[in-house]
């Protein structure tokens, strides 16, 4: 969720240029963000689309994978035959009705005779222009990294709106996000143990996240584990020192294993939903707002929010369609109650770096994510348009689209 490179260096905010527009997708997130297109598309394949959406102020759609189809995206090496985290392509834009025109415009008989192993589902607007109340389910913590106050006010305001509107609000809560993380999750991603990226980065080290994550997961297991315990013993956040440990695929017997794992918990995940009778999900992105550019290498397991609900995330397991859309803007008030230990209790290292770091984020947008069950992207739109149109309604959010910098 990290936005350079070795030619042009780092992508800015739009809205703050010492801040990050998150990624990987985020030179599409910053040029739409500050008025330079009115319509992209990203790739997505645990937070990709959805951050820089967030971080931007601007809206996102990360469809089911297997909804759009994938000709004409190329991968590398290992990483292009890896399957159980397959990426997802979506359009990224100014306002939902950008989201629905690109999707509707896509989903065509073109598309299906082009690729026949894309579903032949067309953009079906009966359900987009449905006004049938649902059941929303909605969480501000997902036990793994705590939000930061302004997040929490988002996701609350958004909450209070769509009551407004007739649907039934929920709390619910996540199910068994950091096992997805540690155990489906890291493991998938990097089965090769990285060595799909190692050509890629064999001379770029622009972005810290990337290149010491790479390198770290190029050490051998028995190393790996050494360091996750001297971090243990003093005090490192478990979200860290289990991603330290990451189990090795040592052959394709292990591989088949996981894969089952991931299928397993993806039946107990949707099984959660079913038995709550869940529509929708609202809840946060990321735990915080835009991070200062090169704070992002310190933050690699702040993506559960959106990787939860990646089918690259719980690697296989629930490739659930989510959107992303502006809620708020940070106020003085949000950064002093973030700064006060009394309403922000930064227990990990994760959450000290992102309370240190909310200094300054005054003005910067805040935004949350809506997800569905698979292949329901109309009704996640649908959620999107009603939910935008009441807050803006209420209090009206008006995107910066003025400040466009030279260096994006």
């Amino acid at each position: 969720f990290a936005s350079y490179n070795p030619i042009y260096g780092q992508t800015c905010n739009p809205h703050a240029k010492s801040r990050s527009p998150g990624g990987s997708s985020g030179g599409e997130g910053a040029i739409i963000g500050g008025g330079g297109s009115i319509l992209g598309v990203g790739s997505d394949i645990g937070g990709s689309i959805r951050i820089p959406a967030n971080f931007c102020g601007i809206y996102a759609l990360k469809p089911t994978s297997g909804r759009l189809s994938l000709v004409g995206y190329f991968g590398t090496k290992s990483l292009s035959g890896q399957k159980l985290v397959p990426p997802a392509d979506g359009p990224m834009g100014r306002d939902v009705e950008s989201l629905v025109q690109f999707m509707e415009a896509v989903l065509c008989q073109d598309l299906f005779r082009l690729d026949p192993s894309t579903p032949p589902i067309p953009f079906r607007r009966d359900v987009y222009e449905n006004r049938k109340p649902l059941k929303i389910g909605y969480y501000v913590y997902d036990e793994c990294t705590r939000c930061v106050p302004a997040v929490e006010k988002a996701v609350m305001l958004a909450k209070a709106a769509l009551e407004k509107l007739g649907h039934t609000m929920v709390e619910t809560s996540p199910y068994k996000a950091a096992y997805a993380y540690h155990k489906i999750l890291m493991p998938a991603l990097l089965a090769d143990d990285g060595e799909g990226y190692k050509d890629l980065l064999k001379y770029d080290d622009s972005c810290g996240l990337m290149y010491e994550l790479f390198h770290f997961h190029r050490k051998p297991y028995y190393e790996r584990w050494f360091w996750a315990k001297l971090k243990e013993l003093a005090g490192f956040n478990p979200m860290v020192t289990e991603t330290m440990k990451r189990e090795q695929m040592k052959t394709i017997t292990d591989w088949f294993l996981k894969a089952n794992e991931a299928k397993k918990f993806r039946k107990e995940f949707t099984k959660t939903w079913q038995e709550q009778g869940l529509d929708a999900v609202i809840c946060p992105c990321m735990p915080c707002v835009a991070t200062t550019s090169g704070v992002d290498a310190q933050l690699p397991t702040a993506v559960t929010y959106t990787s939860l609900y990646k089918r690259g995330v719980h690697a296989y397991v629930v490739n659930f369609p989510a959107g992303s859309l502006p809620v708020t803007k940070v106020t003085k008030s949000d950064v002093a109650k973030t700064m006060d230990s009394s309403f922000y209790e930064a227990k990990t290292g994760i959450e000290k770096i992102i309370q240190a770091d909310s200094e300054g984020t005054e003005g910067l947008p805040v935004g949350i994510q809506v997800v569905g069950l698979p292949y329901t992207e109309e009704l996640v739109l649908r959620l999107m348009r009603e939910l935008d149109s009441a807050l803006k309604a209420d209090a009206p959010y008006i995107p910066v689209h003025t400040s466009v910098h030279t260096s994006i």
